[in-house]
């Protein structure tokens, strides 16, 4: 006999790894299905891969309507609704100041306001039969703060009150009300995420208690637990399920909060209006003495280190760094071409883009400045010095590269490339060491 043997259930946000693992234990333990969701391909597959308890709805769960008619239809179908299960998940971000206001309602369309028209849609039919579960996904986020993701935050706070709330209205009339807050799950977001370079599984998973991340597997027996009679005590919890990764430090030192928005997948790429919008603060850079904000030393692909000092000789560059192991198609026999030793980037638009200092590094350049480095200010063979040190500003332009479209978006590639973006150096300038010598960060920058 299964655990949900006669049951009914909504599940939204289906064809996502969460939502599809959860349909797939329900109806294994003996569940009828409505599975919700906007990607009908994916929807198609699920279904194919479940079977036949499993019935697939195009739903939009910004439209109240749209949500009405799933639960009608699992009421239609199955004679109730059990559990509605309030899954689906989209969101933008950037700093507070800067946020898009259309984007911040958008995230709270799907993530806060979707779950209030399931639970508005469902509640009615479940005070009727006096029984009902209701499970909305919130997140360890909806728990704690994350830089440059409000608009997440927010609504996975909201929603774990919200719960509360419907725990505490409804509970006496025999519905329960329970929020899931998951850390970081291997979902194909997760892998898209790992895609990005951004940060590896390794990394990750050092970042939990039991080192290792969590499979939907896992988050599908908490919503069959909570969706089952053996949760019949348990109403108005946000109950976390991460791993052990909250328990961690919150110092500057550990940084998970920035971490886990990244791992679920809220990476915050610009739009051309919003790059646009900081161009001013670009533009006030020093145009002469200006400042080496940061120096980033990369020991291997994908790797950085950030330096408080370091050593600029002809030989390497940047000492230490693996620019002569790199490979160039400017240069006869593919190897290192001697001036593109340094990638220079101004600090400014960096920062723009990046949203946090934790991402300034992913870059890849070398000397991060605050310095007009505009073709007016900085034409090739301006020579600056830096500390102890003599750099040469040559002709080769400083292109932004694949990597550079997926850590900060395809809007800011085309920018930094565009006429505007070319002018003023946006994605930076190649360099040369004229001078050996140490620099520090924080060592003025001069042109000489």
């Amino acid at each position: 006999m299964g655990r949900m043997d006669g049951r009914a259930a909504v599940i939204t946000g289906a064809s996502g790894g969460i939502g599809w693992a959860t349909a797939k234990r329900y109806v294994a333990e003996g569940a009828a299905v409505i599975a919700a969701d906007i990607d009908d391909e994916r929807g198609a597959e699920m279904v194919a891969d479940i079977g036949g308890a499993v019935t697939y709805v195009h739903c939009d769960v910004t439209d109240p309507d749209q949500v009405r008619a799933a639960v009608d239809r699992c009421v239609s179908d199955h004679g109730r609704i059990d559990v509605i299960f309030n899954n689906a998940a989209t969101s933008t971000g950037g700093y507070v100041a800067d946020l898009d206001l259309d984007g911040f309602d958008a995230s709270l369309s799907v993530m806060l306001k979707g779950p209030l028209h399931g639970m508005q849609a469902a509640l009615p039919h479940m005070v009727e039969q006096g029984s009902g579960s209701i499970i909305s996904t919130s997140s360890v986020y909806g728990l704690a703060a994350s830089a440059a993701n409000a608009p997440y935050c927010t609504a996975k706070a909201g929603l774990i009150n919200l719960t509360r709330t419907v725990a505490i209205e409804y509970g006496r009339k025999g519905v329960r009300a329970n929020c899931i807050c998951p850390g970081v799950v291997e979902t194909p977001m997760f892998e898209q995420v790992l895609g990005i370079g951004l940060i590896t599984r390794e990394q990750v998973s050092d970042m939990a208690a039991l080192g290792r991340t969590i499979r939907p597997e896992e988050i599908a027996d908490l919503a069959l637990f909570l969706g089952s009679d053996e949760s019949s005590a348990i109403t108005g919890q946000a109950v976390v399920i991460d791993g052990g990764f909250s328990t961690r430090s919150t110092s500057p030192a550990c940084r998970p909060c920035r971490r886990v928005a990244l791992m679920s997948g809220d990476i915050v790429h610009l739009t051309t209006a919003e790059i646009e919008a900081g161009l001013d603060h670009v533009r006030a850079s020093p145009s002469d003495h200006g400042t080496l904000d940061l120096i980033v030393q990369r020991p291997e692909v994908d790797a950085r280190v950030v330096l408080a000092e370091a050593e600029l000789n002809v030989e390497e560059g940047l000492a230490g760094d693996n620019w002569n192991q790199r490979s160039s198609s400017r240069t006869e026999d593919g190897g290192p071409h001697p001036d593109m030793q340094l990638n220079i980037m101004n600090a400014r638009i960096l920062a723009h883009l990046a949203g946090s200092p934790e991402r300034m590094t992913l870059a890849g350049d070398q000397l991060i400045v605050d310095l007009d480095l505009s073709e007016s200010n900085l034409p090739a063979w301006t020579k600056l010095a830096i500390g102890d040190a003599v750099i040469e500003i040559t002709d080769q332009p400083h292109q932004g590269c694949a990597k550079f479209t997926q850590r900060f978006g395809l809007d800011a590639h085309r920018f930094v490339n565009s006429e505007v973006g070319t002018e003023l150096h946006l994605r930076g300038v190649n360099a040369r060491v004229v001078t050996p010598g140490t620099i520090r960060q924080g060592d003025t920058i001069r042109k000489i």
